[in-house]
């Protein structure tokens, strides 16, 4: 989330769409996918969110990955790159967790990905549960709550550009169980994730 501070140009303020979880993600890919060589990152073009997550999977991930963009404007442009989009040019598919991406609209799309066999990677537990392999997701609860006092702050006239930005702590590294199992993922290797889903 952005908020406008007169003094400087912008400062950013964590929200429930939080950058990449750096080393955690790092492990996920290395860990749970270690043949991964591309990776197609999805995300509405005009979202400021989703350009600072590219920019921090480029960060974590570039030196063993190829990393893929698909930007897309809205769900007519998402229609039209799913038609025009072979799954199997790329290894895993991450979905950004901006607001096409992560929609209603936008998930009935990107499901389409992954009934076609594209690995999913996102932020969002809910995608896990339909069907993503993994996501970092952060603790929605810490995070509204360090929301809501940066706010105050704000409210009772402390520049935004004097607040310390910050995230809350460690994602959780959510699996997908049924996905791990039809990838033949090692047991063992379930042992450093977070939290499994069905």
């Amino acid at each position: 989330m952005y908020i406008e501070d007169h003094q400087k140009e912008k400062t950013i303020i964590p929200s429930d769409e939080e950058v990449i979880g750096g080393e955690t993600e790092r492990k996920g890919y290395t860990s749970l996918l270690p043949n991964i060589q591309s990776l197609a990152f999805i995300y509405r073009t005009d979202e400021p969110n989703s350009v600072i997550q590219l920019g921090e999977l480029r960060k974590t991930a570039a030196d063993f990955i190829e990393i893929m963009e698909i930007n897309v404007c809205d769900t007519q442009e998402l229609e039209q790159v799913f038609s025009a989009t072979d799954t199997e040019a790329f290894d895993a598919l991450y979905l950004a967790c901006d607001t096409l991406i992560q929609s209603t609209e936008g998930g009935v799309l990107v499901d389409r990905f992954l009934e076609n066999g594209a690995i999913g990677i996102t932020c969002n537990k809910g995608r896990v549960k339909e069907g993503a392999l993994m996501g970092l997701v952060e603790d929605f609860y810490d995070t509204g709550r360090l929301s809501g006092e940066k706010a105050v702050l704000v409210l009772n006239d402390i520049p935004p550009s004097s607040l310390e930005t910050n995230t809350v702590g460690r994602p959780l590294l959510y699996l997908n169980k049924a996905v791990a199992k039809k990838l033949s993922i090692p047991q063992d290797v379930l042992l450093d994730v977070s939290v499994l889903t069905e």
